[in-house]
């Protein structure tokens, strides 16, 4: 099992209107969704197309994802994940304290919106390091296929 397997997998058995509503929206049988989603079937496999399609109709981004992470190398060091988690921690604590100092005197002025929503910006950047390093990381190893 892979990143890709999971990534299909969550995606079909996740979908919260069910599988038989998945397979009638993507035009095939539960059981031929089941089957091409279960990463143990030597068999069944998913089209580009039909991809695309599960990703589209399920609203996940984790199969192209998981997709690129097919296609290169990253060398990880040992914290990466450490250091990714304590930027978030930062860029939140950061966004907190503006807020705070903007509402102090019940006053949100438009430079004091625009500083927050800088920070949030920059809270979403360092969640998507992360998540892109938890993406990359192989527990095993530090030379990671992703």
């Amino acid at each position: 099992m892979n990143q890709l397997d999971l990534a299909i997998y969550d995606a079909v058995h996740d979908f919260p209107e069910g599988t038989q509503e998945l397979a009638d929206l993507m035009g095939m049988s539960r059981q031929i969704l089941l089957n091409k989603a279960n990463f143990n079937t030597e068999n069944a496999y998913f089209s580009p197309q039909q991809l695309k399609l599960l990703q589209k109709t399920t609203k996940t981004h984790s199969i192209n994802d998981a997709l690129v992470a097919y296609q290169s190398k990253k060398i990880v060091g040992n914290n990466s994940i450490t250091t990714s988690i304590l930027n978030v921690v930062d860029s939140v604590g950061k966004a907190a304290h503006e807020v705070n100092k903007s509402v102090e005197d019940g006053i949100v002025t438009e430079r004091e919106k625009a500083d927050c929503l800088k920070l949030t910006n920059e809270i979403r950047k360092t969640v998507d390091e992360l998540d892109r390093d938890l993406h990359t990381t192989d527990i095993n190893s530090k030379i990671v296929n992703i």
